[in-house]
């Protein structure tokens, strides 16, 4: 609790604090390509599909997507090993300063 309290002195809500838990799962790569509210993610060790659909109906999807804008997902698994992403932000260029998928 007195997490919570200090990031709301902090001024990060605790929607934010709650998408920045370990829970979950998180995948970063680069979009190589878009289709509907369904992404394909280049990794660090291959390819990601990514449904940004949750994520868009939030509000939590930090700025215009496009093909070839590095990103972190973070979400829950689904069927056939896609992302059900959550919230998304971007992330660094390059991939040494992504955080670790999970």
């Amino acid at each position: 609790m007195r997490y919570l309290a200090a990031l709301a002195i902090l001024g990060i809500f605790v929607s934010q604090a709650i998408a920045i838990s370990p829970a979950g799962h998180s995948t970063s790569g680069v979009i190589v390509s878009i289709n509907g509210s369904l992404f394909t993610v280049k990794t660090r060790t291959g390819m990601a599909r990514i449904d940004i659909s949750a994520a868009t109906a939030n509000h939590r999807v930090g700025q215009p997507l496009a093909v070839g804008l590095p990103i972190t997902a973070l979400g829950d698994q689904i069927g056939g090993g896609a992302l059900l992403a959550t919230s998304i932000s971007r992330a660094k260029s390059q991939n040494q300063f992504w955080p670790a998928d999970r």
